[in-house]
């Protein structure tokens, strides 16, 4: 019952709302000392660009963009998200379209995608 856990924002009607603090939303795995620790919680993590509505969207959401295999820590390695390969170009609609990332053009070693390096 700290002053910082019980402060005017932490409070609010938008934290406090009914969507908020549902059963769906406070669910033990939810709410686990792992979802809930000071790296995932941590200021960069919950800014404001990181939690906005078009990263949070549905689609960014989906079980398909956020399964294991797409989060896993190869795909997820800082090589492959450093900002040298996270280039706009490199991410842009064209370079990412269905046809150019289709399992065709992207083949790779036991159904890796070629963009992971495997040595």
């Amino acid at each position: 019952m700290s002053h910082t856990n019980m402060s005017p924002t932490n409070m609010s009607p938008t934290n406090m709302s009914p969507t908020n603090m549902s059963n769906a939303n406070m669910t033990p795995t939810n709410m686990s000392h792992t979802n809930m620790s000071p790296t995932n919680m941590s200021p960069t993590n919950m800014s404001p660009t990181n939690m906005s509505p078009t990263n949070m969207s549905p689609t960014n959401m989906s079980p398909t963009n956020m399964s294991p295999t797409n989060m896993s820590p190869t795909n997820m390695s800082p090589t492959n998200m450093s900002n040298a390969n996270m280039t706009p170009t490199n991410m842009s609609h064209t370079n990412m379209s269905p046809t150019n990332m289709s399992p065709t053009n992207m083949p790779g070693r036991n159904g890796h995608s070629a963009l992971i390096p495997l040595l």
